[in-house]
């Protein structure tokens, strides 16, 4: 991680995202950028837009910045950038984390309501947006931090061609955190052979995590979908983050069903750390 974008809002849910920007910096020596747009639609020139704009930079944004470096002394390196709302907010961020090389993004997911299916299957979150096209990794957060460290990670596998490719990044954040690793798998619609492929795959990166003197485990839940359960276990053992793998883009069927990673990024109480697939075949 060298340089990490944290989306800027002039909210308590920003400076939290600004908390977990300077967590993840440890030892890093990583530059951090709070990217804060502003609504140009709303001004009636360009004038009172610019001397508008540069009050709401000195007197409203900047010192929320200067209260969020007192508290983490790791953010000395923010930087704010402050620009015109021209497109979407996720286009924003996605087209400035690429021209900056950019390569963590961290930013707080306000999630859908799980009572109304038409609308979370429907409508896109600006952090689902943003994961779903990110080039690098983006950690999202429902919640405020209850940790300042992570001490336990999950690392969902299953039989999806992209499952495996996460496995490298939520091994770096294992040894980074000094983290223990869970690996997590449900089986109920697998046939037996499915199931000896999934038991493979979870003593391969068992093996791989144990090289590297991180502390694994491995367990296999009977359940016929992932959220639930995977909800449950995080639970259970206090998880602290939850890495997973999603697919570019949406498919015909995820207007019926929506996609696992959406559910999991909308929903759970914990952390989650996403990682990009390179096909439409790659899911949670």
């Amino acid at each position: 991680m060298k340089h990490i974008l944290v989306p800027f809002h002039k909210t308590k849910a920003s400076l939290k995202a600004l908390e977990y920007a300077a967590m993840l910096s440890i030892g890093e020596d990583a530059s951090v950028t709070a990217l804060h747009l502003v609504d140009q639609d709303q001004y009636s020139s360009k004038k009172a837009f610019e001397l508008d704009i540069k009050k709401i930079t000195e007197l409203e944004v900047r010192p929320m910045l200067v209260e969020a470096i007192k508290i983490n002394p790791n953010l000395q390196k923010i930087r704010l950038q402050v620009m015109a709302k021209q497109q979407e907010v996720s286009a924003h961020i996605l087209e400035f984390a690429k021209s900056n090389d950019v390569d963590f993004i961290v930013m707080n997911s306000h999630g859908l309501p799980e009572s109304d299916i038409w609308e979370h299957q429907l409508e896109d979150t600006t952090a689902y947006q943003v994961v779903l096209a990110a080039r690098c990794p983006v950690f999202t957060f429902t919640q405020e931090p209850k940790t300042k460290k992570l001490a336990k990670i999950i690392l969902p596998l299953d039989l999806s061609g992209g499952s495996m490719k996460k496995v490298p990044l939520a091994l770096q954040m294992a040894l980074k955190f000094k983290a223990s690793l869970h690996i997590f798998s449900v089986s109920e619609n697998l046939s037996s052979s499915e199931t000896d492929q999934i038991r493979k795959m979870q003593k391969e990166v068992l093996e791989e995590a144990s090289k590297q003197k991180i502390e694994v485990s491995k367990i296999i839940i009977e359940a016929d979908e992932l959220f639930t359960p995977l909800m449950e276990f995080s639970e259970s053992i206090a998880a602290d983050l939850i890495v997973i793998m999603n697919r570019p883009k949406v498919l015909w069927d995820d207007l019926f069903v929506a996609p696992g990673a959406k559910r999991i990024i909308s929903f759970s109480k914990i952390p989650i750390l996403s990682l990009r697939g390179r096909d439409r075949h790659t899911t949670a």
